[in-house]
């Protein structure tokens, strides 16, 4: 019986091996242009060209895409949900897309504006970047922010740019 129990255990490792291997989880970071970022190397990305963390929305506003059938994308919600409560300025837009079409058409006007033909969720857009994957959006989405809040003054971007302008206007 011991020898069959330790079988067992043998063969579980090995299919969760061959599981890992096979299916890797991945996630990506990607530009507006739909070039894929390292992930490792994004805050030398973000330094070489700040306009990554500028975009359409303003700073510390964040699109969040899912699918409520999705593992990884309870994982990703339950990570938003815990990071925006320690994190109160933040302005978190959900989208599911299994809670109707206007969900799923939001989701590819993103792709579209990205540049990507595929895209998985859960992904988050923060700026001109998409973070694809739980695991880059735990990693990766606290970095984009901090930089925003560097980068940008407390004006947000119009001031930023009246500033690179060199104009003195306040607002």
């Amino acid at each position: 019986m011991r020898s069959f129990f330790y079988q067992i255990i043998i063969f579980l490792v090995a299919l969760i091996w061959i599981c890992l291997a096979v299916f890797p989880v991945a996630g990506t970071v990607y530009s507006i242009d739909g070039s894929e970022i390292e992930s490792g190397s994004l805050p030398e990305y973000i330094m070489s060209e700040p306009s990554l963390i500028m975009g359409d929305l303003k700073p510390g506003q964040i699109v969040f895409f899912s699918n409520s059938h999705c593992g990884a994308c309870h994982m990703a919600r339950d990570y938003l949900n815990s990071f925006s409560l320690e994190h109160p300025d933040l302005e978190l837009f959900r989208y599911d897309l299994a809670e109707g079409d206007t969900n799923r058409t939001t989701f590819e006007e993103y792709k579209r504006k990205f540049h990507l033909n595929h895209l998985s969720v859960p992904s988050v857009v923060v700026g001109n970047l998409t973070l694809e994957g739980a695991q880059d959006i735990r990693n990766n989405l606290e970095i984009i922010l901090n930089f925003q809040k560097k980068q940008l003054p407390h004006g947000g971007i119009i001031s930023y740019l009246l500033q690179l302008l060199n104009l003195k206007i306040s607002i």
